[in-house]
């Protein structure tokens, strides 16, 4: 019987403390309902009218680069505390100069019926390969290829202020395609120093002691539950 005529007595309080617990709980439920679904939105990637790569990315924990890209992930977990941003893509270009006929093989000249066409290619290479296509009535002795490639890449990233989502932008100077992107900026959880804020503050509430609507006026010491990360500068 006391400890109900201590919860009749006291009703103001409980009901008090239990609507704090349901906002509390309601307030995690939906930053978490929010993270789940920005997860489940994803990446957005697409070219724009000027022939420029774009992609919509969150910030994100190391750890999740390496569902994305596991040897990019192996090669760099070592320096992982180092690591703020990265960038990863990969570059195709491709150059022809259709048929390109000699002095000697004028098409107005009718080509010779002993000529034949050997091909010389080069060995399959990361940032080169070629193809030599050579007419010639015999097998030439020997051939020479200088190439050169020169590429400006620009790369632009523009992140919402609010700490949302970041916007990419690959550019080069001669078009070709980008793709295989692999895009990563740190997530900079917010310390638990940082949700504390101290200051004036005036009140007004009900007193369940008086049982009469109250103002408080004094120093307050707050706890922001829905900081979660440090918004950008």
């Amino acid at each position: 019987m006391a400890t109900l005529s201590t919860i009749k007595k006291n009703w103001h309080i409980i009901l008090i403390l239990a609507l704090m617990a349901v906002a509390v709980g309601l307030l995690i439920y939906t930053q978490n309902l929010e993270e789940k679904i920005r997860r489940e939105l994803g990446e957005i990637e697409y070219v724009d009218t000027l022939g420029q790569y774009n992609k919509v990315y969150y910030e994100n924990q190391f750890k999740v680069l390496k569902k994305e890209n596991k040897e990019l992930y192996d090669s760099l977990k070592k320096y992982k505390d180092q690591i703020d941003y990265l960038v990863q893509f990969t570059y195709h270009n491709e150059y022809s100069t259709g048929q390109v006929n000699t002095p000697k093989g004028d098409t107005t000249t009718v080509p010779s019926p002993e000529a034949k066409t050997y091909t010389y290619e080069g060995e399959l290479k990361d940032t080169f390969k070629y193809k030599l296509d050579v007419n010639s009535d015999i097998e030439p002795n020997w051939y020479a290829l200088n190439a050169s490639i020169k590429e400006t890449f620009t790369i632009v990233n523009k992140q919402d202020p609010d700490g949302g989502a970041n916007h990419i932008t690959i550019g080069s100077s001669n078009g070709g395609t980008i793709d295989n992107t692999t895009v990563f900026k740190r997530e900079d959880k917010v310390k638990f120093k940082d949700r504390i804020a101290i200051g004036p503050s005036i009140t007004t509430g009900y007193d369940p002691f008086y049982k009469r609507p109250t103002a408080i006026i004094g120093v307050s010491v707050t706890f922001d539950m829905t900081k979660w990360k440090k918004k950008s500068k």
